[in-house]
């Protein structure tokens, strides 16, 4: 749909949810007069239920505001959630595939599991971090793998968004 890494008109930037507030509330990019699009972790997978879906204030705010801004929440806990357990699987050499012989193994991945946790727990002698192992490994996301985990039509849309923004705005020549 659109190439976010590398379409000079796109600027991603990825925050902790411990910055969110502050870049909702004091707007850094406003004076660039250009759409923001925000997705931000549902964390519907957190023990403390006052933690889950604590993004959803500065999303309506975002939603509400007379621009074209727009945020999303997503339907899995976290980023990591959008991950095919077989791409995790080959990256730490699990020795069993997580949604093999799990009837829900789909709501599991998607609503209850802490990758972070998941993988440092089953994982061989590999480091992973949040940042930059999700990076790495969404490179090797295909379609398929998002339409079997029910995310396709839900990323589809961000992107879809983004895209729709970007034929406003140049930045690679001015």
């Amino acid at each position: 749909i659109i190439d976010i890494r590398n379409d000079t008109r796109v600027l991603s930037i990825f925050l902790g949810g411990s910055t969110l507030e502050h870049w909702v509330n004091n707007r850094y990019l406003e004076k660039l007069n250009i759409p923001e699009v925000h997705i931000y972790d549902s964390d519907i997978n957190q023990p403390d239920e006052r933690n889950r879906n604590k993004y959803q204030k500065y999303i309506n705010r975002i939603n509400r505001r007379p621009n074209n801004d727009i945020a999303f929440v997503t339907k899995k806990a976290e980023m990591e959630n959008y991950l095919h357990p077989d791409i995790i699987k080959n990256k730490y050499a699990f020795d069993t595939i997580y949604h093999q012989g799990n009837d829900n193994w789909l709501r599991d991945w998607s609503e209850t599991i802490n990758i972070e946790k998941y993988v440092k727990e089953n994982k061989t002698n590999q480091e992973f971090t949040k940042k930059s192992s999700f990076a790495e490994l969404s490179r090797n996301l295909t379609k398929e793998h998002l339409i079997e985990l029910e995310a396709f039509e839900e990323i589809e849309s961000w992107f879809n968004k983004i895209k729709e923004f970007v034929p406003k705005y140049n930045f690679a020549s001015e």
